[in-house]
């Protein structure tokens, strides 16, 4: 169950103790504030982190958790599933989600410039977001600006319930704008998209990045990824 709290002219969405199981869910698989947990282990959440993608298919092989294994296996499938597309999974298809036993959703991908600078475009995003029902929620995020996109995270901090950076989308239109997965060639300015979030968000920030063909590639760009992060 979510309340809403006004104050003034701000209104903040608050978390009761009746919150929905997607809460309970989420923080089971970890918070990107608790450094100990993420990165000095396999985590759940460290590995739900790399697999968030389309090619999965060994995800059972990192993902040797026990009873935990087949919940966040599924829950990656449904992360997949409900925020791979771009504009499709608006707030009423995520209702319609959520009425079949979706626990936790994502928004469309949010382009952090357009959503700071334009204000047709932030209008909409508020208006997407607005449902108390629509819960736990997670904004998705592309940006190639670390202060451009702290101050579009910024704005919706006390409205979701995380935030994600998409290093994923491969379309032309991400290639034009230089996000996505085409952030994957610069891991410098990854590291500074996700620590100027880490840092000064007082809720979890992930990421969703793309696998390599290769999976031993794979592996040694995540741990070079690792690597930037704990190094700062």
């Amino acid at each position: 169950m979510t309340t809403l709290e006004t104050t003034g002219t701000s209104t903040q969405l608050q978390k009761t103790s009746s919150s929905p199981d997607g809460y309970t869910f989420f923080k089971k698989l970890g918070s990107p504030k608790n450094e100990e947990k993420i990165f000095h282990s396999w985590s759940p959440f460290y590995v739900y982190v790399f697999f968030c993608t389309e090619n999965s298919s060994f995800a059972p092989q990192w993902l040797n958790k026990g009873n935990v294994l087949q919940k966040i296996f599924c829950f990656v499938l449904l992360h997949a599933m409900l925020h791979l597309r771009i504009l499709l999974f608006e707030l009423p298809f995520r209702m319609l989600c959520r009425k079949y036993g979706v626990p936790l959703c994502y928004t469309p991908m949010i382009h952090a410039k357009c959503f700071v600078e334009v204000k047709p475009y932030k209008k909409d995003v508020f208006i997407d977001i607005s449902c108390l029902e629509d819960r736990p929620l997670v904004a998705q995020f592309c940006a190639n600006d670390p202060q451009v996109l702290l101050k579009a995270a910024k704005m919706l901090e006390d409205k979701v319930d995380a935030i994600d950076i998409n290093f994923g989308c491969p379309q032309n239109i991400a290639r034009r704008g230089h996000y996505g997965a085409f952030l994957m060639d610069d891991i410098s300015l990854m590291e500074r998209l996700i620590n100027i979030c880490h840092k000064n968000l007082k809720i979890p920030v992930s990421a969703k990045i793309r696998v390599f063909a290769d999976q031993e590639k794979s592996k040694i760009y995540f741990f070079d990824l690792h690597f930037h992060y704990r190094r700062d």
